[in-house]
């Protein structure tokens, strides 16, 4: 579990980290000579119930925000702590809108320096913070997290300097982790491993060392892992959580990791750490955000600061069906990175202008890989707000059958959620799986009735055929040849013989014009017997051929169906009563040429019915 700080400047956050651990989080020698948290500080220290727990010190000066904003995309727990003696200030109210635009689990509220002020002013600061609560409920975008009021949002005085009311903030946090350890089960048992790196440096003897909380999945010693987004393999060499060796780290810890095979230049704060191809990095992203209500206007192409996980990105808002949008309103926005971002599909963010430094907002991801979105789209927007993951699986299938495995990065799942997710969908009749694919039903009915349109009109052209030839029904469709292969079996209406491909229920009607030709063709090749006429392109002849009636025995050399039986059985007697046959004296017996013979004779070895013997035949089998 992850607890962070959140407050102004001054207000006693590392002191109370320092009472609660023991540990300074002030690390460098310019936090030390200026009394002022600079950079972000990690402390941890053990619940009775939920046992270890990690902190994260957040800087609460205003000039150093991004510090701030990089730490907190891993947080469960925030305490905001607020001065007795100063009560609300500014960034109390920019760090309270920025953890509740993030969504984070739980929140404490800690007055801090209670030895400086009588009880008075304590009741003062406490009626300060519940109207800081209650102004800010509104800010709740598609927060999964349980609303509390700002009455039953805890309050805990305490004085770091005396140590009085420590004791009950303990107890507060270890309910509060306690109560979110389901969710941390979860979180450990996904299939994707994510690390959010805020610190890189280099120890001598080691080399590379990355610091960072692990939000999700494990990571053990000599796994091989993937930077995101430069696509660079690293391997761990050993694992640290708060000073200690471990084999394995687990999801919700903070966590030190010595990689080899990649030097300190080429990892940076806000790049993610996983297993190669279950991530992503992309330039684009949807996205729905709230606009804070301090904001007058937000205007199309804004240039914005995008924070997620501990990653700060520049890039623009492109408003989806609005030039422009007001204070505490609700957006639909493609954001259009500068350079690439990796994260999920629910991940949270923040928004800040380029220039002014001010707070926008923030809100949810909803799309990693989109193609430029227009006004129509927002209703299926308003669907994966509404219902999440399963409405963002369905826009990603349609017009668009897809394997498990693409959906695993275009979307950002663990495997374990999105296959629960499509064996939801599938109870719900929503998705069909077709082989290695899946597409949702309605792409499926377009693509199927495409299909039998498509035959039908074949049929109408060529009615004296029965069915065409796969590879020739493929060309007339788009996709992709693999996905047309699986999809063509799971059409009911469709008969699959290997290569051909036809209506169960399709029976040519033939004209009388129609039916003289064929008839006329078929007693020519009955006459002729091993002397076969040379094939045609006309579509009698096809029929004949589809029909079964006359059988290709070599390149454009065709018999009819009882003239081959009647050669099989007068070969099958010449041989009984000789013991084997050559081509010359079974050529005698069928009355045909070298031209018919030698062609003849390969496609019976090739069925079985002879075999070769030298240069003779006996029957095969």
């Amino acid at each position: 579990m992850i607890i962070g700080t959140a407050g102004h400047i001054d207000h006693g956050k590392t002191e109370l980290i320092k009472a609660l651990t023991h540990i300074d989080t002030d690390r460098l020698k310019e936090e030390k000579e200026r009394k002022m948290s600079i950079e972000l500080g990690f402390a941890w220290f053990d619940l009775p119930k939920a046992g270890r727990v990690g902190i994260i010190d957040v800087p609460g000066h205003i000039k150093f925000l991004k510090n701030m904003l990089a730490g907190v995309g891993g947080v469960d727990v925030t305490l905001l702590v607020v001065a007795a003696d100063e009560g609300i200030m500014p960034q109390t109210r920019e760090h309270f809108k920025i953890m509740r635009l993030l969504g984070v689990k739980k929140m404490i509220v800690v007055i801090t320096k209670k030895d400086l002020v009588d009880e008075e002013t304590v009741e003062l600061a406490k009626e300060d913070i519940k109207e800081l609560l209650a102004s800010y409920q509104a800010i709740k975008l598609l927060s999964e997290q349980e609303e509390r009021s700002p009455d039953n949002v805890p309050i805990v005085v305490v004085s770091s300097k005396t140590r009085e009311g420590l004791d009950i903030l303990v107890k507060e946090l270890d309910e509060v982790c306690s109560s979110l350890a389901k969710d941390r089960q979860d979180a450990c048992s996904t299939d994707i491993s994510r690390l959010l790196v805020d610190r890189v440096f280099e120890m001598k003897g080691f080399g590379t060392i990355v610091t960072g909380t692990l939000v999700s999945g494990k990571i053990s010693q000599g796994d091989e892992l993937f930077i995101y987004p430069e696509g660079i393999k690293a391997k761990v060499r050993f694992i640290q959580i708060h000073y200690e060796r471990r084999k394995e780290a687990l999801s919700g810890e903070r966590v030190a990791l010595n990689l080899t095979g990649i030097k300190k230049e080429k990892i940076k704060r806000g790049y993610v750490i996983s297993k190669e191809g279950y991530l992503k990095a992309t330039k684009r992203a949807t996205i729905i955000f709230h606009i804070l209500p301090s904001v007058k206007v937000l205007k199309n192409r804004t240039r914005v600061r995008f924070y997620i996980g501990s990653a700060e990105i520049l890039g623009r808002i492109s408003l989806l069906g609005a030039k422009e949008k007001k204070g505490g309103e609700k957006a639909f926005a493609q954001l259009l990175l500068e350079t690439a971002g990796t994260f999920f599909v629910g991940d949270r963010f923040v928004l800040r202008n380029y220039s002014p430094l001010q707070l926008i907002g923030g809100g949810k991801i909803l799309d990693i890989s989109p193609e430029k979105l227009k006004k129509l789209d927002i209703p299926k927007l308003d669907a994966i707000e509404k219902e999440g993951i399963s409405a963002a699986v369905l826009m990603k299938l349609e017009d668009n059958p897809q394997k498990e495995g693409a959906l695993l990065s275009e979307i950002g799942l663990s495997l374990e959620l999105l296959r629960k997710t499509i064996n939801k969908l599938k109870e719900e009749g929503k998705v069909i799986i077709f082989g290695d694919y899946i597409t949702d039903i309605k792409t499926f009915g377009t693509i199927k009735e495409s299909i039998l349109s498509t035959l039908s009109d074949f049929y109408k052209k060529y009615p004296l055929r029965t069915y065409i030839l796969r590879s020739e029904l493929r060309q007339k469709f788009p996709m992709g040849e693999e996905i047309f292969d699986e999809i063509i079996p799971k059409i009911e209406e469709l008969k699959c013989e290997k290569e051909k491909v036809s209506l169960k229920v399709y029976k040519p009607v033939l004209q009388e014009k129609e039916t003289a030709k064929k008839n006329a063709l078929e007693q020519e090749f009955l006459k002729s017997e091993f002397k076969p006429p040379e094939p045609e392109s006309s579509e009698a002849f096809r029929a004949l051929i589809e029909d079964g009636i006359i059988v290709r025995i070599g390149k454009d050399i065709f018999l009819h169906k009882e003239v081959l039986e009647k050669g099989k059985e007068k070969i099958a007697e010449l041989i009984k009563n000789k013991g084997d046959a050559t081509i010359s004296e079974i050529k005698n017996v069928l009355d045909t040429s070298r031209k018919y013979m030698i062609p003849l004779m390969e496609y019976l070895d090739s069925i079985g019915f002879t075999k070769r013997a030298g240069d003779k035949r006996v029957l095969g089998g």
